[in-house]
């Protein structure tokens, strides 16, 4: 507004005079701006970041519960389109959240410059982790017990995390970690198994970011 206002010559000054003039207006307009945008983000990358997070672990968790449900093509490929942009707009935050924390050093995770990062990379391993179980789960007979039980920890577990993500504390993986033994033990859950152990190895990891002060 300033500039608009000032656009004309001024009388009485020389044509250099005016252009300081003009940069000087420039920098206050740059300066109130950033001003403004580290006061209204301060204390909201990181809550954005976190909310995000859980959104999409519980999204994770519905999904779960319909893995032994008969695959539809369109969904799918509407569902992990959707995953991947979560994971952009996650990686996104987390770069933002850690600046928020270098700048303002507001509490004791700041001292870990990739904080949010390394969180941010973990949620994708876990979303990962819970494609491979949820193809597995489809390969499985329809009437396999195990499966179902697999079904519930791993919901469940994933739901416990972004709780946990969302307003803290620590989740409870004990029912998954479970579930993941019994299916090392047992003959008919061999396939799975192994996504189990992974889906557990990342959520406890997660857990073990999330407490480490």
């Amino acid at each position: 507004a300033l500039i608009i206002l000032g656009a004309g010559d001024l009388p009485g000054h020389s044509a250099l005079q005016v252009a300081a003039l003009r940069v000087g207006q420039i920098l206050i307009g740059v300066t109130v701006a950033m001003g403004i945008a580290l006061a209204s983000s301060r204390h909201r990358a990181d809550a954005r970041f976190r909310q995000g997070s859980a959104t999409l672990l519980q999204r994770l968790g519905r999904q779960m519960q319909q893995a032994r449900a008969e695959p539809n093509e369109a969904e799918l490929e509407n569902a992990g389109a959707a995953v991947r942009s979560a994971i952009d707009r996650l990686s996104a935050l987390a770069a933002s959240a850690d600046r928020e924390s270098r700048l303002f050093r507001r509490r004791a995770l700041s001292a870990d410059p990739r904080f949010h990062r390394k969180l941010a990379g973990l949620t994708g391993r876990i979303v990962q982790d819970a494609g491979l179980l949820n193809r597995v789960l489809r390969v499985q007979p329809a009437a396999d017990q195990l499966a179902d039980e697999a079904v519930r920890a791993s919901g469940a577990a994933l739901a416990a995390v972004a709780e946990c993500l969302a307003g803290g504390g620590r989740p409870d993986l004990g029912a998954l970690a479970r579930m993941a033994a019994d299916a090392r033990s047992s003959g008919s859950g061999a396939l799975l198994a192994a996504p189990l152990h992974l889906l557990l190895g990342d959520l406890q990891r997660l857990d073990a970011l999330l407490g480490k002060p």
